[in-house]
């Protein structure tokens, strides 16, 4: 009981007594140092993955080449091109972005959750959390930069008094997020408008509100005029048609159909017949709302789900951190229930450092929900929702008391309740230190190449230099390869084009021949037998090569 008592008193938990006070910087190194271990510990275990997140990587180092996903989120690109500075071998960079930004959350979790008001045991156990939380695996990663964004503007937005301020710090947060994730645009756009109306309107009286207004106007049209578009190539709307198909698709499976929607190759078998050409979602939704209503019914049933992916135990920890991360979560959501129906029944006081960043929160919230209904609930958008959840409990915990049990005076001296929490802290540190005893063991057996990885390494042999125009159904092989790319989406072929055809007109130098492709609708009567598609090759100026221990085969164009 007395070890419980120090470790209550250290760490800040309110007592009758009087407490110790470590200082918050040394807290926010143990949450650095311990952030850095359980992320580092996650590295060795990652593997390539193409689509979205190598594009952001390709628009990085080749700006020139890229890909409109890629320009909907400029930002990102930009921040992959500033970090390849310090490394520019493709992996290593894609792994570094990754660690920087996963180990960062945790710090600054902890750093909102102080200045929100919440105590030091609160912060520490949302911080620890987060980190052991499956949103280090969440992909693509551009929405843990944008919520770095968020946070250091909710951070900052604690720091000023005056209301104004803290609306401003508010656009222009949002405003550069929306850079990275466009579902934030349109809530960045109201809130920066709002903020110039009020400045003007409020300038005879206050003329530094004029200066607060001039630099959100300033940010903003900066953003529209210097960026592409975050709408480019109607993103939104293409992630809104595989994701209804998506859905088609698992209602599909679940009927048992002999020939279910393949969503990310075939998407317009499903969306087609249910919206016809609609250009927008909300076309979509005045098209055929019964069939955009039992979308959104469906998203709103794989929520849960998709939530506890994220605020869950991370899938590469080990037993020991899985357990961990339940304990965490479970406190966590206690304290969070308890504090706020104390300050909601008006039996605690509200933490006013905490509505500083509700602009903010709200936003992020709104935008959440938006894309989380009407496309899908995919991790990436329910990051920074969560890490404002994480907060807020956080902060809401800091109307919890202790126990009376724990709060009565112990016959032991001050000094003693230090010594004995001491075990606790050492077990921490402990954890800190060598991760690798709470981390799963790495499988004894050697654990064969991943696919992509083969392909990759094999481009890499084939002495090509850029840029190459590939055909691919997974975006970003050439990426990996060193190479700069163009990329020829295998939807542009009419299906009554020949498929040489279709490559000679497209000028394609390589096609990664996978299970994807294969699979696709414009080239499944294509690409079944191997043997024949590499005597056509021959015939049409390309070379067949294989990929050692796969199924892949590319078809390089022979060059004079």
């Amino acid at each position: 009981m007395v070890a419980l008592r120090g470790v209550l008193i250290v760490l800040e938990v309110p007592t009758t007594t009087s407490r110790v006070r470590w200082t918050d910087p040394l807290l926010t190194l143990f949450v650095a140092v311990a952030s850095a271990k359980i992320t580092h510990g996650q590295l060795g275990r990652m593997k390539v993955k193409l689509g979205d997140e190598t594009l952001y990587l390709a628009a990085g180092l080749h700006p020139d080449a890229a890909h409109p996903i890629a320009q909907s989120s400029p930002l990102y690109g930009l921040w992959y091109r500033a970090l390849s500075v310090f490394e520019p071998e493709p992996h290593r960079l894609y792994l570094l972005n990754w660690f920087l930004l996963t180990a960062t959350l945790p710090v600054l979790l902890f750093a909102l959750a102080r200045r929100s008001g919440a105590p030091r045991w609160a912060s520490v156990l949302a911080s620890i959390a987060w980190a052991v939380s499956g949103a280090a695996l969440v992909w693509p990663s551009g929405s843990k930069l944008a919520t770095v964004i968020l946070a250091v503007g909710a951070l900052g937005a604690t720091w000023v008094p005056s209301r104004f301020a803290r609306w401003t710090i508010a656009a222009v947060a949002l405003v550069v997020a929306a850079g990275i994730r466009p579902e934030l645009a349109p809530a960045a756009a109201l809130v920066s408008l709002g903020v110039a109306v009020w400045g003007l309107s409020a300038a005879r009286v206050r003329r530094r509100r004029l200066l607060g207004a001039a630099l959100v106007t300033a940010v903003a049209l900066g953003s529209a005029v210097v960026l592409p578009s975050p709408f480019t190539d109607n993103r939104t709307l293409s992630a809104f048609e595989q994701h209804y198909a998506l859905n088609v698709a698992a209602a599909q499976d679940a009927g048992g159909a002999p020939d279910p929607v393949d969503p990310w190759t075939d998407a317009e078998r499903a969306t087609k017949p249910a919206f016809g050409d609609a250009g927008s979602i909300a076309e979509a939704a005045l098209e055929n709302p019964s069939a955009f209503a039992w979308h959104v019914g469906q998203n709103v049933l794989k929520l849960p789900a998709a939530a506890a992916s994220v605020a869950g135990p991370s899938r590469r920890l080990g037993g020991a951190l899985h357990a961990l991360s339940y304990a965490l979560l479970g406190a966590l959501s206690l304290a969070g229930v308890i504090g706020g129906a104390r300050v909601l029944l008006r039996r605690a006081p509200g933490r006013r450092r905490a509505r500083a960043w509700g602009p903010i929160a709200v936003s992020v919230a709104v935008a959440g929900a938006a894309s989380v209904l009407a496309i899908h609930p995919r991790e990436h958008y329910l990051v920074a929702p969560l890490f404002f959840l994480f907060v807020l409990a956080a902060t809401a915990a800091a109307n919890v008391r202790a126990p009376d049990m724990l709060t009565r005076r112990p016959t032991l001296r001050t000094a003693a309740l230090r010594t004995a929490a001491l075990p606790a802290a050492l077990a921490l540190a402990a954890f800190v230190v060598a991760p690798s005893a709470w981390l799963a063991a790495p499988p004894k057996a050697k654990v064969r190449k991943h696919t992509v990885q083969r392909t990759i390494g094999t481009l890499k042999t084939l002495g090509l230099s850029g840029p190459v125009r590939m055909l691919e159904a997974r975006l970003g092989h050439a990426t990996y390869a060193g190479l700069p790319f163009h990329s020829v989406d295998p939807s542009e072929r009419a299906d009554d084009e020949h498929m040489w055809d279709f490559l000679d007109k497209r000028g394609v130098d390589v096609v990664v021949v996978d299970k994807r492709l294969r699979a696709h609708s414009r080239f499944d009567d294509d690409l079944q037998e191997d043997e024949e598609v590499a005597r056509a090759g021959r015939h049409h100026g390309f070379d067949t090569v294989w990929v050692e221990g796969t199924e892949v085969i590319l078809l390089v164009r022979r060059r004079s």
